[in-house]
């Protein structure tokens, strides 16, 4: 009975016989940050193909919803995202960052009856269920490079696991409120960080590429608009972009193309001026 599913035939070959053929779709697998397997990559798949997507993750950094704000944007199903104040890791600014985002519902769990480290991402689609559980919070470097261990793994609706994963989301839901600007701001004024999540962030800012730097999808389409502005005789321009989608690269590309005497770069943290100084390099 079970061989009559793609799910059936991938649990198959996940955990019986490598032999066995199925589709790699439902095949379980082990995502490290290792070349193309990233947790950046597998949550976007996920997302390309789910109805519904729950996560339950204890740390999230502004830098790590820079990489999936677009994609959590697009999706049209039902969103949730179920996070903390552990440890008072999580930023003010993050927490207003979600809050921009209206078609994701966004809880805080109080950590109740202890601290509060999840880290489960979990999707649903018409006939199954996918799920990566591991070691990675939402933070840039553990969606990315971190040496992570995140098993992803499939199961059908009916299957022991799926109830199990429903009813952990339904008991976290029921112990959480939902995030808003009333409660962030007494967060803020309240906040006592046990880590450092300025630390944790300044290692996080995107490396330099190395050779010669050419513009992603978002910063072609902020100098063909900031072109479009000096050549109708502005001086000014505005560009708004999230963290993590490479605006500091976005003001080297246009400094390059003006090719001014002199330049003025100004920044509230001496970590990404200094940043900010090898890529302009």
């Amino acid at each position: 009975m079970i061989f009559d599913s793609h799910v059936g035939q991938g649990t198959a070959h996940g955990f019986l016989d490598q032999s066995i053929t199925s589709d790699q779709l439902y095949h379980p697998r082990l995502i490290i940050n290792d070349e193309d397997n990233t947790m950046v990559r597998a949550i976007k798949e996920e997302l390309g193909r789910s109805d519904r997507f729950d996560f339950s993750v204890a740390f999230i950094s502004a830098s790590a919803l820079g990489l999936l704000k677009q994609a959590l944007v697009d999706f049209t199903g039902q969103a949730t995202i179920i996070t903390s104040t552990y440890l008072d890791f999580n930023e003010p600014n993050m927490f207003r960052e979600l809050l921009t985002m209206d078609n994701v519902e966004v809880r805080i769990h109080p950590g109740t009856h202890g601290g509060f480290h999840a880290k489960g991402y979990v999707f649903t689609q018409d006939d199954s269920l996918s799920a990566i559980v591991g070691s990675s919070n939402f933070t840039r470097d553990a969606l990315k490079t971190n040496k992570e261990w995140n098993l992803r793994f499939s199961a059908l609706p009916e299957g022991d696991i799926t109830y199990q994963l429903q009813d952990a989301i339904n008991q976290q839901r029921s112990e959480s409120f939902p995030l808003t600007e009333e409660w962030i701001d007494e967060y803020e004024r309240t906040r006592q960080p046990r880590v450092s999540p300025a630390t944790i962030i300044a290692l996080e800012e995107e490396e330099a590429p190395v050779g010669r730097i050419e513009p992603n999808s978002m910063q072609q389409e902020a100098l063909e608009e900031i072109w479009k502005v000096r050549t109708s005789g502005e001086k000014r321009a505005l560009v708004v972009s999230a963290t993590g989608t490479g605006k500091t690269i976005l003001a080297a590309l246009a400094a390059r193309e003006i090719d001014p005497g002199r330049l003025l770069f100004i920044v509230h943290r001496e970590q990404i001026l200094n940043k900010a100084m090898s890529e302009f390099k």
